[in-house]
């Protein structure tokens, strides 16, 4: 069982997840051919998030322990000391050098990595107003039971102050407090990531087909053009079912009704 589906079945995870977007070249391309781009770290809307700082007070000692345990091939106790006086003699304080490389290793992984965000449901309502063009786009639901465990999706953390860690201590820490913390102020998101940790050769990813199990159109899309794409992906034979927004008036609650 691949580790997608064995976290869907111990209710790690849930198997759908939704893609809010509106309707354009872009979004129409994703739904007739199951290509799906991952974005880079610039093209984020908050420049508050992919923040991280080192705390560390670091020692000689936490120098070698980290050439013993972060080198390619395993390092000598012998080895590791002469390296880490080295590097200590060129920069006597270790904290600042150490927060230099934090800050080589955040641009290496702005330029390199690729994120997809998801939500956790199809009926937020500031969703569809924020990231679905004021409801004239669509959610797409993705089934991930069917995709590999490269795309495994994982949980946003919302933090009121910008994360700190000590890098030198727990390098492979890093990556998952930068790309998976933000502010409290997006907690309305429920927000879960793809991250692909070096795109710089491809953004674009083909996804089965059969992940594309549902789209929920907004009340305000564009007909005509609903009517194409759907038509297209039939064409193309993806197994989606589609579904349309209906004005609610009895309740602040979005509903739908099978296309």
């Amino acid at each position: 069982m691949s580790k997608i589906n064995n976290a869907i079945s111990n209710g790690q995870i849930q198997r759908h997840f939704y893609k809010y977007k509106p309707l354009n070249e872009y979004a129409e391309e994703m739904l007739t051919t199951g290509l799906v781009y991952f974005n880079k770290a610039e093209e984020f809307n908050d420049p508050y998030e992919l923040q991280i700082e080192d705390s560390g007070i670091y020692t000689k000692n936490d120098v070698i322990n980290y050439f013993k345990n972060n080198s390619a091939e395993k390092m000598s106790d012998a080895a590791a000391i002469h390296l880490a006086d080295d590097v200590c003699k060129q920069h006597p304080n270790i904290g600042e050098f150490l927060k230099k490389i934090l800050e080589q290793t955040k641009k290496h992984s702005r330029e390199k990595a690729g994120i997809l965000c998801l939500a956790k449901s199809f009926e937020n309502i500031l969703m569809w107003a924020h990231y679905a063009d004021s409801h004239r786009g669509f959610a797409l639901e993705v089934d991930i039971s069917v995709l590999e465990d490269r795309f495994f999706p994982l949980k946003v953390r919302y933090e009121k102050n910008i994360p700190h860690m000590e890098y030198l201590k727990d390098p492979n820490e890093f990556f998952i407090n930068w790309a998976l913390t933000k502010s409290t102020h997006w907690e309305y998101e429920e927000e879960y990531r793809m991250i692909i940790r070096d795109c710089s050769k491809q953004r674009k990813f083909l996804f089965p087909k059969q992940s594309f199990s549902k789209v929920y159109w907004g009340l305000n899309v564009d007909l005509k053009k609903r009517d194409e794409i759907i038509a297209k992906m039939k064409e193309n034979g993806f197994p989606t079912e589609f579904y349309q927004e209906k004005l609610n008036q009895q309740s602040y609650q979005v509903i739908f009704e099978k296309i």
